[in-house]
């Protein structure tokens, strides 16, 4: 009797899996359905509704409704495909595109879009009667990514390793000499000057100065000395790196190397050896940035920066922009030039920046640090000679220059 019985438990328990298996075929199965049957749409003016752009392009829409915050004109709740940050790597473009394109098709409304299993809220900020989008919130800050790479490249905060150069040029031990004062050079009369150096074809040397002091040296084709460690312009990275070690800045890919030593920065590419003072002169920018808490006037910022600074290598203003730059000390100011308002400290900043902290000592702190303070993992100096070889790349594959020599000293 028991056997019987526990025979026909077991077919009943057969049958229920069997339709709770038929069950689940079905619903997969009008699902993917549905799927075939949902149009996609080529364009964003296409798409009749919010709901089918974020399913189409951002993740799964679940839900919208009166905006739980007067400011706000609707709550969107959704389950949205990337988190801010997948492993390393940033969602920027992706949570950029959203913001913009739910700005579009809510008709330029101000909302909130949710996603509460991410923790993540974004505030879209518009203005209705002219439709436009001014702004937008993720977690409550208007630069979200900007903060978060800049707290990241603080907490990465490492010194730029130093090589040790033996400097052989007679023309680079002689500014060394004498503060970097290009006239302390016996090098002849200029020939010309194309985009900021000054050229002395006779010994193969260009001369980018600032108030007098040179700002970068290179040497061309035409030096046929050694510079440092016994390498000349022209050696293969093979042979450079066999003297100078793995380099710090840049690779063979990049079409260009470059160390820092104690006095100096040194950079090689195919055919010119660059050359750049190490700033060894702690300033402060501690006064600076009180006075700027206090009345948050950029002019005075910016004034004050050039009062502490003299030899910065850009500055641009107008009516809604300021780029002030000083590669060699390792800082920029800068309004309206990028998402990161404010200012720019590159890790070869060696001065005190607020309350009598260094970079370094920030590094290793938990404190406070003003908004407009950006952290930049990198070393100033080597942003600059990057750029410069890139423009030579770009221009000698241009042909942008009459003359081939021109390009040289972009």
């Amino acid at each position: 009797m028991k056997n019987k019985n526990l025979g026909k438990a077991i077919k009943i328990t057969l049958i229920i899996l069997v339709v709770i298996f038929i069950i689940l075929l079905m619903i997969v199965g009008s699902r993917e359905i549905e799927k075939q049957n949902t149009p996609i749409y080529s364009t964003i003016e296409e798409m009749p509704d919010v709901a089918t752009l974020i399913n189409q392009m951002y993740g799964e829409y679940k839900k919208m409704e009166d905006s739980q915050d007067e400011r706000y004109f609707k709550d969107i709740y959704v389950d949205l495909k990337y988190g801010l940050y997948e492993g390393e790597n940033s969602k920027k473009d992706f949570y950029n595109s959203l913001i913009t394109t739910v700005a579009q098709k809510m008709n330029y409304e101000n909302v909130r879009v949710i996603d509460e299993e991410k923790q993540i809220e974004i505030r879209i900020v518009c203005d209705t009667e002219n439709g436009e989008l001014i702004g937008s919130y993720i977690n409550g800050d208007t630069n979200f990514y900007g903060h978060y790479e800049s707290q990241k490249a603080l907490a990465n905060y490492k010194k730029t390793a130093i090589t040790e150069l033996n400097i052989e040029s007679n023309e680079i031990n002689t500014l060394i000499q004498n503060g970097w004062n290009k006239n302390t050079l016996s090098i002849g009369e200029a020939e010309d000057e194309i985009d900021d150096y000054i050229e002395y074809s006779d010994f193969g040397i260009n001369i980018y100065e600032i108030d007098e002091k040179v700002f970068n040296l290179l040497f061309d084709t035409r030096y046929t000395e050694t510079v440092v460690n016994g390498i000349k312009v022209g050696d293969t990275f093979e042979t450079i790196i066999s003297k100078l070690g793995a380099p710090t800045f840049g690779s063979e890919e990049d079409g260009y190397i470059g160390y820092k030593g104690e006095e100096l920065y040194v950079f090689f590419n195919e055919d010119q050896i660059s050359i750049y003072p190490v700033e060894d002169e702690v300033k402060s920018i501690n006064s600076l940035v009180e006075r700027y808490e206090e009345d948050g006037s950029i002019k005075r910022l910016v004034s004050g920066a050039t009062d502490l600074w003299e030899n910065y290598e850009n500055y641009y203003y107008d009516e809604y922009t300021v780029d002030l730059s000083y590669p060699l000390a390792g800082i920029k100011f800068q309004f309206g030039v990028s998402e990161n308002h404010g200012i720019k400290i590159y890790n070869n900043f060696i001065g005190e920046i607020v309350e009598n902290y260094t970079q370094e000592e920030l590094s290793e702190m938990e404190i406070e640090i003003p908004s407009y303070i950006y952290f930049v993992e990198e070393d100033s100096v080597n942003e600059y000679e990057r750029e410069r070889n890139y423009l030579i790349q770009a221009t000698s594959e241009d042909g942008d220059y009459e003359n081939d020599e021109d390009w040289k000293y972009v």
